[in-house]
């Protein structure tokens, strides 16, 4: 099966199963054109990270492709459709830095408008 058609196939099933899959399909679709036409058990990990790493992609867009192709290519697994899943490894977390500071009640600040 050819990536495009495996593509086509995941999204009718998804609608089908009353699911709205809209920015889903845009993002596949947008891979098929990265990557080609190609069969299922040709693409490999190094073709999935130039999709994920592309221009003005920020951490959460990245993380939400990933698991999108991750769920289609387990998707395809479990049918046996391709021995193994080409994706690559998750991207460690982002460290915080944010760090939150709770008051005390001492020491919370002092508004001139209350009183």
């Amino acid at each position: 099966m050819t990536l495009l058609g495996a593509i086509q196939t995941y999204i009718d099933r998804k609608r089908a199963g009353g699911i709205l899959f809209e920015k889903a399909a845009k993002d596949l679709r947008s891979f098929s054109k990265e990557v080609g036409d190609v069969p299922l058990d040709t693409i490999r990990p190094t073709q999935i990270l130039d999709f994920l790493n592309g221009p003005r992609t920020s951490t959460v867009t990245w993380r939400v492709k990933f698991n999108l192709l991750k769920y289609f290519f387990e998707h395809w697994t479990a049918r046996g459709m391709i021995d193994a899943s080409p994706m690559p490894r998750n991207r460690p977390p982002v460290p915080r830095t944010f760090v939150p500071y709770v008051y005390t009640r001492n020491a919370l600040p002092t508004h001139p408008h209350r009183a």
